[in-house]
């Protein structure tokens, strides 16, 4: 089978992007698919994680990201302008390709997509929660132009991936969500990529947090929660590992809460895994979610969760006092409060991590992308009887 999916980018160390590498890489070598990834934005930049020299990579350099920063007004057409380009190569490339099926991550293609009438079915699979097309705008600039905006967007979205074969979320929770106004909805959780055999001994004095240093991530919670965790426990302290635009916002908060001896922004690293392993919990404060995969990631390193409990993903993953802890939005003290009870209950802190293993299991590679295999045939197979029928 061959498949063609549409990303933004590759250079990024996000997980979206960690997550296609890893299928990609999986279909190619366990299931014999030819498989090509199109970007837009990589301007000749390197592939952050590693990928099977089998699949093949084509950018075709659009750069809307070049137009970011620009005036509202002028941004809204050069938009047009760049998906006009876009649309005539991705067509282009289509027709010279032949994929039996095209993939969007959701990205700018997402806009034209279901309108380019080659022979490949058309998909799209959503990274993010239910309402992030809203909530990232008002987090941009929370005014009634951009809360226009936003739900303009929403329903430009809506309309848009109603007219794909399939549109894959990963949570059930938006799942339900979805199904009220689309009918060709699907749900698949995100694989494990790296399972280990190890787990941590969580003897180390520290908690860990990772994810892309932005709004969303609500690491602003998480530095002023720590301000509270080191008032009781001065000597246990979290790494945060990320890059992103806030850090040296954060940086200024970290010092503002008096924390600079115990709150560490750590940047990247090309092996998180030994980092989970050199933890005691994994905390999540995130605003929203699509599905969280560092939880899972940190489960398989056997770490207890204390997690916000936004929408969406945590409460599909964490069991209320089982695997972790599950606490209100933005419920500052009370996440304080669950990270000094797992720091004061070694035992519980223990059983948790146990658990919290136990559960990762459930999300291994193989299990998952077996899904993914199985909704491509089907896709296809039904595509195929659909054209034998409508011959006659």
């Amino acid at each position: 089978m061959k498949i063609l999916y549409c990303i933004s980018g590759l250079f990024n160390s996000g997980g979206m992007e960690r997550v296609l590498t890893g299928k990609v890489n999986y279909l190619v070598k366990n299931a014999g698919y030819e498989i090509t990834i199109v970007t837009t934005e990589q301007k000749g930049r390197s592939v952050f994680f590693d990928l099977d020299p089998r699949v093949k990579t084509v950018d075709l350099a659009i750069n809307y990201d070049d137009i970011y920063n620009d005036f509202l007004l002028a941004k809204i057409i050069k938009t047009f302008q760049k998906h006009r380009v876009y649309k005539k190569k991705l067509w282009a490339l289509l027709e010279q390709e032949k994929p039996d099926i095209c993939v969007s991550l959701c990205g700018m293609e997402i806009d034209f997509l279901s309108t380019i009438h080659d022979q490949s079915i058309k998909m799209a699979e959503y990274h993010f929660a239910y309402n992030r097309i809203y909530q990232s705008h008002i987090l941009r600039h929370n005014n009634y132009i951009y809360q226009s905006i936003g739900k303009l967007r929403s329903m430009q979205f809506d309309h848009v991936t109603q007219k794909l074969a399939k549109f894959i979320v990963l949570t059930k929770e938006d799942e339900i969500e979805w199904r009220k106004t689309h009918s060709n909805v699907a749900q698949i959780y995100n694989p494990i990529l790296d399972q280990t055999s190890a787990i941590s001994f969580l003897s180390e004095k520290r908690f860990i947090a990772v994810g892309r240093l932005d709004a969303q991530k609500g690491y602003d919670y998480l530095i002023k929660a720590w301000s509270f965790v080191s008032q009781k426990h001065p000597d246990w302290k979290v790494c945060i590992y990320g890059e992103g635009p806030l850090h040296d916002e954060l940086n200024v908060l970290i010092r503002q809460y008096g924390v600079t001896h115990v709150v560490s922004l750590c940047g990247v690293t090309p092996n998180i895994q030994a980092e989970y392993l050199k933890s005691s919990g994994f905390v999540l404060t995130s605003r929203y979610e699509g599905f969280p995969m560092v939880l899972l990631e940190a489960a398989s390193c056997g770490l207890p969760l204390v997690s916000f409990d936004c929408q969406s993903g945590p409460k599909e993953i964490i069991e209320e006092g089982v695997n972790g802890f599950l606490v209100p939005e933005g419920d500052v003290e009370a996440l304080a409060h669950k990270i000094c009870y797992l720091i004061e209950n070694p035992v519980i802190r223990e059983k948790m991590g146990t658990k919290a293993w136990k559960l990762s299991q459930n999300f291994s590679m193989g299990a998952i992308m077996g899904k993914w295999q199985s909704l491509f045939s089907d896709v296809v197979g039904k595509n195929a009887k659909n054209h034998v029928i409508s011959s006659f």
